[in-house]
């Protein structure tokens, strides 16, 4: 794996990792140890009122966060990350009324991706977990 570390992937790292497997506990622990802190530690950047939370919206937003990223901005020409600096100024604002509304962008994230079932299931998923957060308040 070593020459293909840190490179986007294409035709020639796909054919030659095609038949490279790694046993479950080995992934588990990178996850664990370095993914997951990493995912939360970019939570933290970009909602910075996440400790806040109650755990299930936490952990909806690092969710959201380990998918798509933290970053809060487009890119010039881009329409990408509306919904999630939306979600920033409802958290900043506080108050039942704007975390009420959190859900609802996750929700509107799957305009970006309207053929893509799983990551529209993914984002419905996370509104969802955001939504009993706020219950069990």
């Amino acid at each position: 794996m070593r020459p293909w570390l840190g490179k986007r992937a294409d035709a020639r790292a796909v054919a030659a990792l095609r038949d490279l497997r790694v046993p479950f506990g080995a992934a588990w622990r990178v996850f664990c140890r370095a993914s997951l802190p990493r995912a939360v530690a970019d939570t933290r950047a970009a909602y910075p009122v996440l400790d806040a939370l109650p755990p299930l919206c936490r952990g909806a937003l690092v969710s959201l966060v380990y998918n798509r990223g933290g970053r809060l901005t487009d890119r010039p020409g881009r329409d990408s990350r509306r919904e999630m600096a939306e979600i920033r100024g409802f958290l900043d604002a506080g108050g039942p009324e704007n975390l009420a509304a959190v859900p609802a962008c996750f929700v509107a994230m799957k305009r970006l991706w309207p053929t893509l079932a799983g990551l529209r299931a993914r984002r419905d998923e996370e509104a969802a977990m955001f939504r009993r957060g706020l219950d069990e308040r």
